[in-house]
């Protein structure tokens, strides 16, 4: 704050000179005039702005003061002609519009829009005509420069002539209360709903709520949801599905991943994971498919109505139910599947060249029968019985080589891979369906503590050993 005047009489003035401040330290005998104090000011540069009622108070009460405003400048406006041109969407870009028949989709999808680092995502227009303000001094005060400041957010900067905002990484533009970031992780604070509306994403997702039914979250990444998923589809293209609670699908519900899905509970939903699925608690009346194993975990740990398959095991504690509730379990198996479809398609093959061979012997029987009656062919005749002939022998050899090649894949299918197992530490209820690979069977009664698997093409359940906690017997 500068300083200057008597030593009894102070004048005070701010750095930016909008404002000036008066003390004056005498007694009433030797307090100044209203003359002297406006000689003062003048002095000390304050010419604008002088109040003039303060002043006269001071004169008028003679009494001692300090620091007491007597003079303020006028702050240029911030002009409402200041603008920001977009380069990205930005929220009050994303508008439903109706649809052709007059609809408006309020699950509309939101766009992400991805930017390199150094991408310029928006900048600010200046206005035209801009209203100057005063100072004391009656100096002219530029309006305030407009300012990107509120909108920066995340891995965003400002440029170094202050009128444009960089990207300083590679990402998605995000928006969170009115701050724009840049990131390759999405988080939703709360709930995908009408308010988000349908997500797709080209990284990974973290939502913090539900994601209610009717509602689709796709991602490239892994999607971590907070809450639970009701009637809605989560799909991960590329990542794995974490829900911390659980699914309650209404039989709407899609789970999809590439990797795998780990989950509180599942009930009346689909569930497809190319590797594993980790539940831990229950799974009821629902369809699980995994590349990898089922493993369930908690208490209950059972599965109870609908279907689950996995290619390298299923674990839990319990599998049906007292009262029968058809469930079916089953292991498949990768290769164990492209044995059984190499030997179908062989047995087609096969079929085929048993067809084209009668053809062929019929072929032949024709022309003996005409070489009989005429007593002899003609040259096209018999160089078409030799033709068939030879025919008739190169069939018979592919013949033989195919039911070979199907011998061969038929037992490759019988004994493919390491045996799979099914484990059930407490009860298998009785009616409990069974497939391993193309073998089916039906759990005859309650058992306890089992495994299940596949040998010499027959399914065996046997007691698990003590302590046994393994995929492989």
């Amino acid at each position: 704050m500068g300083q200057v005047g008597m030593s009894r009489v102070k004048i005070y003035l701010g750095p930016d000179k909008m404002e000036a401040r008066l003390s004056v330290l005498d007694s009433e005998e030797r307090f100044p005039a209203r003359e002297e104090i406006v000689r003062l000011l003048n002095e000390a540069g304050v010419t604008f702005g002088i109040d003039s009622n303060a002043l006269e108070t001071i004169v008028s009460q003679r009494q001692p003061i300090e620091n007491r405003v007597i003079a303020r400048g006028i702050p240029a406006p911030v002009s409402s002609e200041t603008k920001i041109i977009w380069y990205v969407p930005h929220p009050g870009s994303r508008v439903a519009e109706p649809e052709d028949n007059q609809r408006i989709d309020y699950k509309m999808q939101e766009e992400f829009y991805f930017v390199k680092k150094g991408a310029e995502l928006a900048s600010l227009l200046p206005p035209e005509n801009a209203v100057w303000g005063k100072n004391v001094k009656g100096e002219p005060v530029p309006p305030p420069p407009p300012s990107l400041k509120t909108l920066v957010g995340e891995n965003i900067e400002i440029a170094p002539d202050g009128l444009s905002i960089l990207a300083t990484k590679d990402g998605y533009v995000l928006w969170r209360s009115g701050q724009m970031s840049v990131n390759d992780i999405y988080t939703v604070d709360g709930d995908v709903d009408f308010h988000t509306g349908n997500i797709r994403f080209n990284g990974s997702i973290q939502i913090n709520g539900d994601v209610k039914s009717g509602f689709r979250v796709e991602a490239t990444g892994d999607i971590h949801i907070k809450g639970s998923v009701d009637a809605a589809t989560i799909y991960s293209s590329e990542g794995d599905i974490v829900i911390a609670h659980g699914v309650l699908g209404k039989q709407r519900a899609k789970l999809l991943a590439e990797r795998s899905i780990f989950c509180g509970f599942i009930q009346d939903a689909t569930v497809v994971a190319r590797k594993d699925v980790t539940v831990q608690g229950y799974v009821i009346n629902s369809q699980i498919s995994a590349g990898g194993r089922v493993h369930l975990t908690g208490n209950p740990a059972l599965i109870r109505g609908g279907e689950v398959f996995a290619e390298e095991g299923i674990e839990a504690d319990e599998i049906g139910a007292e009262r029968v509730i058809a469930t079916r379990i089953g292991l498949t198996n990768s290769e164990l599947r492209q044995a059984g479809q190499e030997h179908d398609a062989l047995k087609e093959q096969l079929e085929l060249s048993r067809q084209e061979a009668y053809l062929v012997e019929k072929k032949i029987d024709f022309l003996l029968l005409l070489q009989k009656r005429l007593g002899t062919l003609t040259p096209a005749k018999q160089t078409e019985l030799e033709s068939v002939r030879a025919k008739k022998i190169e069939l018979a050899e592919q013949t033989t080589n195919l039911e070979n090649e199907m011998a061969t894949q038929l037992a490759k299918a019988q004994t493919v891979g390491p045996r799979k197992v099914i484990r059930v530490h407490q009860n298998l209820y009785r009616g409990v369906s069974i497939t391993i690979g193309n073998q089916a069977a039906d759990a005859a009664s309650n058992l306890k503590n089992v495994n299940i698997y596949l040998k010499n093409n027959a399914i065996h359940i046997e007691p698990a050993q003590n302590g046994e906690d393994q995929d492989e017997v």
